[in-house]
């Protein structure tokens, strides 16, 4: 980008924002993944009482 100067205090902005959405995806990823395990044992569980 011409013409726009990042200082330290920029780059450990940007450091501590990808760290967040780091966690953020982590915890979303960890939340997707207890979905799909529970869809699946609903669907076991159906399965199995028909």
């Amino acid at each position: 980008m011409v013409g726009v100067q990042q200082d330290g205090a920029g780059r450990a902005e940007g450091k501590k924002a990808c760290e967040e959405l780091a966690a953020f995806l982590a915890k979303t990823e960890a939340t997707a993944a207890r979905f799909v395990e529970r869809r699946e044992e609903r669907r076991a569980r159906a399965a199995a009482a028909h």
